[in-house]
């Protein structure tokens, strides 16, 4: 398989148990959620990337105004929602760094699918 499929195939897989972990409820409103969001950004953070604490399920409409305009107010709603137990353990790994796996490697995108293969409802 190819890099890309796998990285797809990751992506694809993080999406799914992120919402399925929350039944598919918007982590902000509480309506129907449609699209998986990374809290924190996975530009900004890329060894978070993969990982499901950071997955968070938001309408499209919450998604939108996250990105756009309110996301100061979206983000004090998930942690609100999630808890700040949650965000405490999420913001302790966004800032302290594991050393990197070789992330843009066929092998380490393997390990991270069975990774996440093994949290599926």
């Amino acid at each position: 398989m190819s890099f890309k499929t796998l990285q797809s195939q990751a992506l694809k897989l993080w999406h799914d148990i992120s919402m399925k972990q929350h039944k598919y409820i918007c982590q902000s409103c509480g309506s129907i959620a449609t699209q998986a969001h990374h809290f924190f950004f996975k530009g900004s953070f890329p060894h978070l990337k993969y990982e499901l604490l950071n997955g968070v399920p938001l309408c499209m409409k919450c998604h939108y105004l996250l990105h756009t305009r309110d996301s100061k107010l979206i983000e004090k709603q998930i942690i609100n929602n999630k808890g700040l137990k949650w965000h405490k353990k999420l913001e302790k790994m966004a800032y302290i760094k594991p050393l990197p796996k070789c992330p843009r490697t066929v092998g380490y995108l393997k390990e991270i699918i069975t990774n996440i293969n093994k949290h599926k409802l």
